[in-house]
């Protein structure tokens, strides 16, 4: 779901197996180095890691703690975005103390929020837009545990071809729907 021009970061490997403290994970690459944070880049990262649990709602599969080292993540980049970067219009108005942002005060809490409610809709949108990608590398994941760069390379450009589409225009109205639910 990861948009290199969005986020600078490609897919380097994708593996269902676990490690350390991980489930399945996905290891990015930097294509287009980025220097300072902006608001778009905020918000296609949180919803890069949103993606999977949006995924599994879309697939009709309750929220389990599975995701929650991602969602911290995500609200942790929130925080550092609106605290930090100054990512909101309301940073020049932001309560502070000490020189430092408070971070519970209501305002800030709402800002946060708001971030993230834009990262979960980006999400959505990107998931709707590759739905047909992400069977093929759900088929490709329960058959080999594992993807490199080459064969997601590979299953991208498949998964644009119009028979591949056209078997999958099914799937993508159901995620639409479903998407509508989640509004």
């Amino acid at each position: 779901m990861n948009d290199p021009i969005d986020t600078g970061l490609a897919t380097s490997f994708i593996t269902v197996r676990s490690a350390g403290n991980f489930g399945g994970y996905m290891r990015p690459e930097v294509v287009i180095p980025k220097g300072t944070m902006t608001r778009q880049e905020a918000i296609a990262n949180i919803g890069n890691l949103l993606g999977g649990m949006m995924g599994q709602r879309l697939m009709g599969i309750k929220d389990d703690s599975g995701w929650s080292n991602d969602i911290e993540r995500a609200r942790e980049l929130a925080e550092r975005a609106v605290t930090t970067y100054g990512l909101t219009d309301k940073a020049l108005t932001l309560p502070v103390q000490n020189g430092k942002v408070l971070t519970t005060h209501p305002i800030v809490q709402a800002e946060i929020q708001k971030l993230l409610a834009e990262g979960e809709e980006y999400a959505k949108q990107r998931l709707a837009e590759k739905w047909p990608l992400f069977g093929l590398v759900a088929k490709e994941l329960i058959q080999k545990g594992h993807l490199d760069k080459t064969r997601f390379n590979e299953l991208e450009q498949l998964a644009q071809t119009q028979p591949h589409r056209d078997r999958t225009l099914h799937q993508l109205t159901r995620c639409q729907k479903l998407l509508s639910h989640l509004h």
